[in-house]
């Protein structure tokens, strides 16, 4: 079971595709490894438009795109500026569940990414005691989960100096992993690699302000 696992996307460009990765990341770290044992394994990755759901699935993208997701949720379900992640039993295949990640818009389902990964993950972590056990999460049939979640504040900022960033990227992905999506920059000049800058953080839907 710990490896009957597929993500099955619609979009593999821009907070879409980070989406995947960070999924992918974080999933893979706890289903690709044994402790102490060299093996290969792959979390599979499916275009919507030739998958099919034959284990568990991470089904994830924008309403619109997915055909899947939209067997299991409604459009009236998201939210405005939010997203949706919902854990159940495949209804066909009572063994597997499925999980759907979605929303209208990619940087929404990026944060629906975040919320199953950083929210989901250890609402479902395997406790005994007051301890979690996070390495044993996917050796078990997942436990149901739903949030529809959207932000209070449509603007979420933080403002820095340009100078102390060593790697922005590492910055900006850190940044939407905490649901932020403006960045305000202050630089005595106009940094050399300023268009890198603004065209990464608009992967993430990141609005980027020179100070």
């Amino acid at each position: 079971m710990k490896r009957n696992w597929k993500i099955i996307y619609s979009n593999y460009s821009g907070a879409e595709k980070k989406a995947i990765e960070l999924i992918n990341k974080e999933m893979g770290s706890l289903i690709l490894r044994d402790p102490n044992v060299y093996t290969i394994h792959v979390l599979a990755c499916e275009k919507a438009d030739n998958a099919v759901i034959d284990k568990n699935a991470v089904i994830i993208g924008t309403y619109n795109e997915n055909k899947f997701i939209r067997d299991y949720i409604d459009i009236s379900e998201i939210p405005e500026d939010g997203y949706v992640v919902k854990v159940f039993d495949n209804p066909n295949q009572a063994e597997n569940k499925i999980v759907i990640i979605t929303a209208l818009n990619a940087a929404e389902v990026f944060y629906g990414a975040v919320d199953f990964v950083d929210d989901f993950f250890a609402y479902a972590a395997p406790r005994r005691n007051i301890l979690e056990f996070p390495d044993e999460l996917f050796t078990q049939k997942l436990p149901d989960y739903y949030n529809a979640s959207a932000p209070v504040f449509k603007t979420r900022n933080i403002f820095t100096w340009g100078h102390p960033i060593n790697d922005y990227m590492d910055y900006i992905d850190n940044m939407a992993r905490m649901k932020l999506n403006e960045l305000i920059l202050w630089n005595d000049y106009v940094p050399l690699n300023a268009k890198e800058v603004v065209d990464y953080a608009h992967e993430y839907g990141i609005k980027v302000i020179w100070g």
